[in-house]
């Protein structure tokens, strides 16, 4: 579906009018690149707030109009090989500039003033160079609320000290784990005791957790492509916290709509009815798959989520408020809950007052 440029603008207006009664949130929010773990940041000589994996000058975005269901994606007849290779170099391009402004310049374009932040860990490593890259670009901003990944590295009495050692290092505020590009196996003993620890040190320190839902067919390492779909995450002990635990991409990321409706739905339905900490977000979703959920799941459990930069926080909103419009009468309400409300309640709001600023800073359209 292609999103013109007047109703771009149509929905940006409203949208931007909702901002100044709730704080927005884009709870899924990658400030690196979590396929291949490219690049590495430095102040840009140019710009303030931008940091960049090389010498290349910042372009704040524009607003226009966007394919919907636009996405990082090459013909079927390329060879494998070929296909990552033009992912590598288009990942490349994607991620050259991180950072406070590079961030906010995007999310503000439809008045989201505050992002979860989630770096990712690779199998066989943990984050902690990312993490520690993310703090020193984002952290004591307000705006960022700072994610851990959890490393397969750990054996399952290990992850309490881990977390609280990079809470306590890098004031992390929510636990992020990926059972596919991390390699959690979830159909083993150690990768469910893993996980599952997790969730003790979420209820030990008082730390929501977010898990990706969903296959990753891209991945290049095949055996752990299909760790997070929800039949996998069915087996987890969500019951070990009682801190709110988001699946990102309301578990079906990966999947065609006909798989979404046949198979996952039902799982997470199961799931959200036994468990009433259980959140999903609406990141990478189509917009039949958002439609679909928007209908089936409590809009009280319901957060949203970009996974910027893969597609950016403005789009995003522009997309699930489309649908959102098209689905419920009081759709400016169902806006403010989904993509304020609800994540407030999860991350509790901060005196803004150390947020920075830059002279020259893109601000909401008028």
């Amino acid at each position: 579906m292609w999103m013109d440029d007047a109703s771009v603008r149509r929905y940006l207006s409203t949208i931007l009018n909702i901002s100044k009664s709730v704080t927005l949130t884009d709870g899924h929010v990658h400030p690196y690149e979590v396929m291949y773990d490219q690049g590495r940041y430095e102040p840009n000589s140019q710009t303030e707030g931008v940091f960049s994996t090389g010498n290349v000058k910042y372009v704040p975005p524009r607003i226009g109009s966007f394919e919907c269901n636009e996405g990082i994606g090459f013909s079927s007849d390329a060879s494998e090989e070929r296909a990552e290779r033009m992912m590598l170099l288009a990942l490349r391009c994607l991620y050259v500039h991180s950072g406070p402004r590079t961030c906010m310049d995007q999310a503000m374009i439809a008045g989201i003033k505050r992002l979860v932040l989630l770096p990712v860990a690779q199998p066989g490593r943990t984050a902690e160079t990312r993490l520690a890259e993310m703090a020193r670009i984002f952290g004591g901003d307000p705006r960022f609320i700072l994610g851990y990944s959890l490393p397969n590295t750990l054996a399952a009495e290990e992850v309490e000290e881990d977390v609280r050692r990079n809470r306590g290092i890098y004031g992390i505020e929510v636990l992020k784990v990926h059972p596919n590009l991390s390699g959690h196996d979830l159909s083993s003993t150690a990768g469910l005791d893993r996980v599952n620890a997790l969730l003790d040190s979420s209820k030990k320190n008082n730390l929501p957790v977010i898990i990706h839902g969903g296959p990753s067919p891209r991945m290049k390492c095949a055996a752990y492509r299909n760790n997070g779909v929800l039949q996998n995450l069915a087996k987890i002990d969500f019951g070990r916290t009682d801190w709110p635990v988001v699946i990102a991409h309301a578990g079906v990321y990966g999947l065609s709509f006909e798989e979404v409706q046949s198979a996952a739905i039902p799982i997470l339905v199961k799931l959200l009815n036994k468990h009433e900490h259980l959140f999903i977000d609406t990141s990478s979703l189509s917009l039949s798959s958002i439609e679909v959920i928007l209908k089936t799941v409590d809009s009280r459990r319901i957060i949203f989520g970009s996974d910027a930069f893969y597609e950016y926080s403005w789009k995003s909103a522009v997309r699930i408020f489309s649908v959102i419009e098209k689905i419920f009468s009081k759709y400016e309400d169902m806006f403010a809950r989904i993509v304020g409300q609800n994540a407030n309640n999860i991350y509790p709001l901060k005196d803004d007052g150390n947020a920075r600023t830059y002279d020259d800073q893109i601000l909401p359209i008028s």
